[in-house]
């Protein structure tokens, strides 16, 4: 097998090469043996930390990369959820707002962040309380849910209807 001199790379050297020279660093590197003058067993230790230096830059782009497009995917949605021309109410199990779009805050009448942690009840008719809280123990059970008729007392007294 051939003997190639490659020097130790730095790290930030490393961080500076493209995907293509990283790739090319890798392949020539596992496929050499380095020639360091001394003990062999020190040389193939150099040769094996070389290769394992190159290999987590690549997956450390390879996750920068990922975590970029998780996060571009999750602005994505956040903007779709937000801005929906419908309410969308997330509720904990005990039917207090986790989560509410700002349709549903216009609705409600309420900022957000005052919403959030209130039971949803607070804005219901007595027997429409009996059947949200029924509609939200068949989705706990995971059994058939069945759309419900609601109907929210707002702000101004007015009594709006909604399907939950």
């Amino acid at each position: 097998m051939n003997k190639v001199t490659v020097p130790i790379a730095a790290v930030n050297e490393l961080k500076d090469l493209s995907r293509e020279e990283l790739q090319q660093r890798f392949e020539a590197l596992f496929k050499s043996n380095i020639d360091i003058p001394g003990n062999d067993e020190l040389q193939s230790l150099l040769h094996d930390l070389q290769v394992h230096q190159i290999e987590l830059e690549m997956q450390n782009r390879e996750l920068s990369e990922t975590q970029q497009q998780l996060e571009e995917a999750r602005d994505r949605y956040a903007d779709l959820y937000d801005f929906a021309p419908v309410c969308y109410v997330s509720f904990d199990a005990k039917g207090c707002i986790q989560e509410i779009n700002l349709t549903g805050t216009a609705m409600l009448g309420q900022e957000r962040t005052r919403l959030i942690g209130k039971p949803f009840s607070l804005w219901l008719t007595k027997e429409s309380t009996r059947l949200f809280f029924k509609h939200l123990h068949q989705t706990q059970q995971g059994g058939r849910v069945e759309k419900q008729e609601l109907q929210l007392k707002l702000e101004n007294g007015l009594l709006l209807d909604v399907r939950l």
